[in-house]
């Protein structure tokens, strides 16, 4: 192998490597009792925690809202409020929408950043709270609630592949705690 080809491997071999995620989410809870408008944040690595937040919540609006996690920071918005179809998430130059498959049915949803995309949906046969990804092309994610019957803790099982970004995870988590929580 001459010293060009050795370059081109190389090169080839850096273009194709996974793009790791530095820490995976695993927990989410609601941060006060009486009240889902404000979240903690645990992920695989103990020195990191975050949170997810309404934005306006002292208002009531229940429309837009942010997180932040290690270096990961965004914003969660309904495209066109007050139709719950639609979703916008943001974070650095990353944007995803989160669509509703059926036009009102909030249990489906397809998630897509252009090129991307991903199935995600509430399990019907299962007791209240577990929501997954479909098909495993990128791996799957399954998100559900710690105890039956309580929407207050989440517990997220993440083996989506690594070129996934952390932008489509915290968007199918916060569509799953965000549709099946109290709005209080």
């Amino acid at each position: 192998m001459n010293y060009k080809d050795l370059i081109l491997f190389l090169t080839a071999l850096l273009c194709f490597q996974p793009h790791p995620n530095a820490q995976r989410i695993i927990r989410v809870e609601a941060k006060w009792l009486d009240s889902f408008r404000e979240w903690t944040i645990e992920t695989d690595s103990s020195d990191i925690k975050g949170s997810i937040s309404a934005t306006w919540a002292l208002a009531d609006d229940w429309t837009e809202w942010q997180f932040e996690f290690g270096e990961n920071t965004g914003t969660m918005k309904l495209k066109f409020p007050p139709d719950q179809n639609l979703w916008e998430f943001r974070s650095g130059n990353e944007v995803l929408t989160a669509r509703t498959m059926w036009s009102n049915d909030l249990s489906e949803w397809r998630f897509s950043d252009g090129e991307r995309i991903i199935q995600f949906k509430l399990k019907r046969d299962a007791p209240p709270f577990v929501w997954f990804s479909e098909g495993e092309r990128q791996g799957f994610i399954d998100i559900y609630t710690e105890y039956e019957q309580d929407p207050s803790v989440w517990l997220v099982e993440d083996q989506l592949h690594d070129d996934i970004s952390s932008l489509y995870r915290m968007a199918m988590i916060f569509i799953a705690i965000y549709q099946s929580s109290p709005k209080f």
